[in-house]
């Protein structure tokens, strides 16, 4: 694919994600793009890399001379094995038809020197990792897959091996919450809600206090985490569990208090609700109870039994 086709599909992308339809996305984009094109257990949304997704299908990277290979080209990889390669092998070769039945060897001509052979050597042994079975003919594996098959799937997620992972990833992404719930935390995880903080950082605000409780400065870990108000929302909740929270009220991450709620909780009792109540964070109590029960039937009705046995009288 094109370099220019590519960023143009990206654009749209970016601009339906942030701003639902085709429009300017400028100063709504919360999240860098490549941040967002990231697998869920990296931290982004799984959205595909395009470019990433390029090399990993192979269909339109060339083997020569495209850095493909742990971000080097072979042709700076193996200089005098790529001077004995065809010309016309050289600009169009791809990945993908290179891997079958190892045909890269087959464009390689004349006889080779010392140094050129040493490169091969290097090369193939880069490329495959053979297994000789003495009942069976000599098998290239694609080293990471279990079956040894090569996949486009598993050679993208190979092009992110080195990124940091995202250790919140299974508390979001692993419920029944609805996106737009999953989407919402996985923002304030990542601290980019436009907290007062960030609006300041911004030139946009210079009242950063807590809206809720107007004791200390609104931040994403503040306001969900440690907020007087969001806490007595809390305790409201687990009362009504019949679970005594007792929690110091010092500074924590969001991802460090909803594991302190989760250990409270008891059995059945699991991500998707404490995503669920985390939307109805500003309502006072009463109502947001009344709301949050019958929200909690909903889902019993959906298939979420086990929710029923906690909200039962």
């Amino acid at each position: 694919m094109p370099a220019w086709v590519r960023e143009e599909i990206e654009a749209i992308c970016r601009k339906f994600f942030w701003a639902g339809k085709d429009t300017s996305v400028r100063g709504k984009c919360m999240v860098n793009w490549p941040t967002v094109a990231r697998p869920t257990a990296l931290g982004g949304l799984g959205v595909l890399d395009l470019k990433l997704f390029g090399y990993a299908v192979g269909r339109t990277t060339l083997f020569w001379v495209d850095n493909w290979l742990d971000g080097q080209a072979i042709a700076d990889l193996a200089p005098t094995l790529f001077s004995a390669v065809n010309k016309r092998v050289r600009s169009r070769l791809t990945v993908a038809e290179a891997m079958h039945d190892q045909q890269w060897v087959r464009g390689i001509q004349g006889g080779l020197s010392v140094t050129a052979i040493a490169e091969y050597l290097h090369l193939w042994l880069r490329l495959d990792n053979v297994q000789l079975q003495p009942a069976q003919d000599d098998q290239c594996i694609w080293r990471w897959t279990n079956n040894g098959q090569y996949s486009a799937k598993a050679a993208y997620l190979m092009l992110h091996q080195g990124s940091a992972t995202f250790p919140g990833h299974k508390l979001i992404w692993q419920t029944w919450a609805p996106l737009k719930v999953k989407i919402f935390l996985w923002l304030a995880f990542r601290q980019r809600h436009w907290t007062a903080d960030r609006r300041a950082k911004h030139g946009l605000e210079t009242h950063t206090n807590c809206p809720l409780c107007d004791q200390e400065p609104e931040t994403s870990d503040h306001l969900f985490a440690s907020c007087s108000v969001t806490l007595q929302v809390w305790h409201a909740i687990f009362a009504t569990l019949g679970v005594n929270l007792s929690l110091p009220r010092i500074a924590c991450s969001i991802m460090e208090r909803w594991l302190e709620f989760r250990a409270l909780l008891p059995g059945g009792f699991g991500r998707r609700e404490m995503a669920e109540y985390s939307e109805h964070r500003f309502l006072h109590s009463p109502k947001m109870l009344i709301s949050i029960k019958s929200e909690a039937e909903l889902w019993v009705l959906a298939g979420a039994i086990r929710l029923g046995y906690l909200f039962s009288e």
